[in-house]
């Protein structure tokens, strides 16, 4: 029941943030029937990205850098120490997580504190995924970056249409998907 739980508040999310809403708060899937019930998250900010590693370590974020985590009954703030949103957050295990958000953040992780990290672009990064801590790729408006455990470089996209913006990026190891905006439903 957990697991399905879990599952739903992450969906719910995702399909908030691929059309472009954000959420105002969280809901969670109580009973096999499904029936969704709001969550206190104790926060009135936007939320916008939402990813866990288990029922009981999730993490979420959302507008003027706010970071919140699960533990399986709470929610809980935690200090990102920027103001600048977050859209998308995903990590290799609950000691390792990444967030991207506006003017190219990329916030870490390491279990214990958030820091900032470099990432070499001042364009806004939409989505973030990787198959490993060394494998991390972050994607948005017109920018590609990738992690290799140590310094995150890429460049820009150069499409020619002028709207192209990338939202999401997920995959299966070593299969990277994006999902951009401005090309006519295309998926690369």
């Amino acid at each position: 029941m957990k697991h399905k739980i879990f599952s739903l508040i992450i969906a719910l999310a995702l399909v908030f943030c691929l059309f472009g809403a954000e959420l105002p708060g969280v809901a969670q899937a109580n009973g096999e029937g499904g029936t969704w019930s709001k969550m206190s998250s104790g926060t009135n900010k936007s939320l916008c990205g939402v990813w866990g590693s288990s029922f009981s370590d999730v993490f979420a974020v959302g507008s003027s850098g706010t970071i919140l985590h699960y533990d399986g009954s709470t929610w809980s703030k935690m200090t990102s120490n920027i103001t600048k949103s977050l859209y998308g957050v995903w990590g290799s295990s609950s000691s390792d997580v990444f967030a991207v958000g506006s003017d190219g953040t990329i916030l870490h992780y390491d279990g214990s504190t958030w820091s900032s990290m470099t990432s070499g672009t001042a364009k806004d990064l939409k989505g973030v995924w990787g198959s490993s801590s060394s494998d991390v790729f972050a994607v948005g408006s017109r920018a590609i970056r990738h992690y290799d455990g140590s310094t995150w470089k890429g460049g820009q996209i150069s499409e020619p249409e002028a709207d192209l913006k990338t939202l999401r990026v997920f995959g299966a190891a070593p299969r990277l998907t994006s999902v951009p905006l401005g090309m006519a439903g295309g998926v690369t």
